[in-house]
Order: structure tokens, then sequence, then C-alpha cells
């Protein structure tokens, strides 16, 4: 083979391998960038299920649920619950600002962290619901609640959050 056409095969194969380079380089950017398969990707939610303690109170088992849609372990290192009340002959009104949002105006519990003190996070592997939960007390003169969750992505400090509304008195589990 002569220099010429030596030549134009190296030309072609660097042309050829410069391409090919370019294109990986692309994939990998749609794949990991553009679609986000290693971001988090966590479904939030809110449950309280509700007994009876006493003629005052109510004992609640408050849950807050994190599914991982994603492919990467989340790790929870806050999670803060805040349960709003509404007492059982309070007229509702409308939140001033955030209309036509409700107004609960009583804080009833607040948990700034139910991840327990002696762990850094909890953590939720792909394809997997977990409960976090935290059992407390609530007036039972109060009817309605408003039941808020929030927790921060980590790296990204975003923030998840989830709310409910729970008419206490329909959800007493007997027991």
């Amino acid at each position: 083979m002569d220099d010429t056409v030596k030549n134009m095969w190296d030309v072609t194969f660097g042309v050829l391998q410069s391409l090919a380079v370019a294109a990986a380089g692309l994939w990998a950017y749609f794949r990991f960038r553009r679609e986000g398969v290693h971001n988090p990707a966590i479904e939030f939610d809110v449950e309280m299920e509700v007994f009876k303690a006493d003629e005052l109170r109510f004992l609640a088992q408050l849950s807050a649920i994190a599914t991982n849609k994603g492919q990467v372990e989340h790790k929870f290192r806050r999670i803060t619950l805040v349960v709003r009340g509404l007492r059982q002959n309070e007229e509702p009104r409308l939140l001033v600002g955030n209309e036509p949002q409700l107004d609960f105006p009583e804080v009833l519990l607040r948990f700034e962290n139910i991840v327990p003190k002696g762990d850094a996070y909890n953590f939720v592997r792909p394809g997997v619901t977990q409960r976090f939960t935290a059992p407390a007390l609530i007036p039972s003169h109060h009817r309605f609640v408003l039941f808020f969750a929030q927790f921060e992505y980590e790296g990204t400090g975003d923030k998840h959050d989830a709310q409910r509304v729970f008419d206490l008195h329909k959800r007493v589990t007997a027991g």
C-alpha cells in the first residue's frame, strides 16, 4: 500500500474515532443529565392512623411514606412533620393570601426531625417503599387536621413535601 492510501485510511479512522467519541459523549449527556437516571425520584405521601386514647386525646400514628421510583439510594437526614388543627365547632375560613386554601390556625404538633438522633440518616433503596413513623397525642376537641411532611434532597437542597387533611372523628380505629 502506498503512503497516500495509508494516509487516507489513517485520516478516515481518525475521523470515525472522533465521531464515535462524540456520539458516546452525547449519549452519556442525554442519559445522565437530561434523563436524570442518577437523580433521586421520590414519591412522597402522608398517612395517619387514629385511636381513642381517652376522652381528651387521640393517639395518632403519623407516617411519612417515601417510595423510591429512581435508580439511586436516597438518604433522608431530616424529615419534618407538622400537624395543624381546626377545632370541632370552629368555622372553617380561608388562609389570607392563599385563597382558596383553608386555614388550620392551631399548630398541634411539630417534629423538627423524626430521623433518630443517633443516626446520621435514614435511607430508601430503589424500588422500596419506606414508612417513617411518629406516634403522638392530639387533643380530641379538634376534628379536622392538616398533616404536613417535608424532606430535603441531599446535594441540591430542593424541598419535597406532602400534605393531607384528616377527619379525626371518622378515622378512629377500634382497638
